[in-house]
């Protein structure tokens, strides 16, 4: 019971720790020019930060919860920026992706756009399909083929 009591004073300190970044990060850019969100590391570095000082506003509010409230801000920041650099880094390394936004053809919507620019599945309604084609490539994967054969 107390991982779940401990995981779960984490998570708050974690979403506090966001809803600090969503004021702050904003006023931030219109006071210094800087915007946070552009670079990673910057926003990562900035929300442990914030988590520091989450937890010591809640160690006064919320007795002796400010360290896990830190602990929990921090590891999310820390997860948030390592997760996409270790998926751009070996992405065969399955990592648990969640979707709890609407699915587009078994697809997360997140990630349509990021699958629609690769490849587009070609047909009826958008253009003639030569006989044995699936679809076409666009640009960046035009090394491969035009379309792909069936057989």
């Amino acid at each position: 019971m107390p991982v779940i009591t401990g995981g779960a004073i984490g998570a708050v300190g974690g979403l506090l720790t966001d809803v600090v970044a969503g004021f702050a990060n904003p006023q931030i850019a219109s006071l210094t020019g800087l915007s946070l969100t552009s670079n990673p590391a910057l926003l990562a570095l900035s929300k442990i930060l914030y988590a520091v000082g989450v937890g010591w506003l809640g160690g006064k509010a919320w007795s002796g919860k400010g360290h896990a409230l830190a602990v929990g801000g921090a590891t999310i920041a820390i997860h948030d920026f390592a997760k996409p650099q270790l998926a751009a880094a070996v992405p065969s390394i399955p990592l648990g992706y969640v979707s709890y936004g609407p699915v587009v053809s078994g697809v997360p919507a997140s990630l349509q756009a990021t699958r629609a620019s690769t490849y587009r599945p070609v047909g009826k309604y958008l253009r003639a399909v030569p006989q044995r084609s699936m679809g076409k490539y666009l640009s960046g994967v035009t090394q491969y083929a035009e379309g792909i054969p069936c057989s």
